[in-house]
C-alpha cells in the first residue's frame, strides 16, 4: 500500500489513467507496463514504465505541453492533452511528473507527491 498523500482521489486517479493510457497506446502487444511505488525522503514516488516505442530526446521537453503528440511510434487518436492535464494535476497536489525515455526501449514516468504528515499527537 502507498503511504498517505494529501489530495483529491478522483484527480489523482485521472493522473494515473492518463499516464497508463499512453503506455498502453505506445506499447506493442507482448510488451510490458510496470507500476511501482516507494517512499523517498518525504515524497511518494509512483513509477510507471513501459517497453513501448520511447520518446526521442528532442521531443521529451514538449510532452507536457498542450496538443503535443510524439512523432515516434504508431499514430493514435489523441487530443494531445492527457499528459498536460496529468502534469497540471500533479502540480496542484504540490508534486510533479518526471520523464525518462529511450527510443526503442520505452518510457518511465515518475509521479512525485509529498507525503501526508500525520499528526502523531492526535493519535494519542
Amino acid at each position: 500500500p502507498l503511504p498517505p498523500v494529501y489530495g483529491d482521489v478522483d484527480r489523482l486517479r485521472q493522473v494515473f489513467v492518463n499516464i497508463i493510457d499512453n503506455a498502453l497506446k505506445y506499447t506493442s502487444p507482448g510488451g510490458t507496463i510496470t507500476v511501482s511505488s516507494r517512499e523517498d525522503s518525504g515524497w511518494v514516488r509512483v513509477v510507471i514504465s513501459d517497453t513501448g516505442c520511447g520518446i526521442p530526446p528532442e521531443e521529451q521537453a514538449a510532452v507536457f505541453q498542450r496538443y503535443f503528440r510524439t512523432t515516434n511510434g504508431r499514430k493514435h487518436e489523441s487530443t494531445g492533452l492527457g499528459l498536460t492535464i496529468a502534469q497540471e494535476l500533479a502540480h496542484l497536489h504540490q508534486g510533479e511528473i518526471l520523464l525518462e525515455s529511450e527510443v526503442g526501449k520505452g518510457s518511465c514516468f515518475t509521479l512525485r507527491l509529498p507525503l501526508l504528515e500525520l499528526d502523531e499527537e492526535a493519535d494519542e
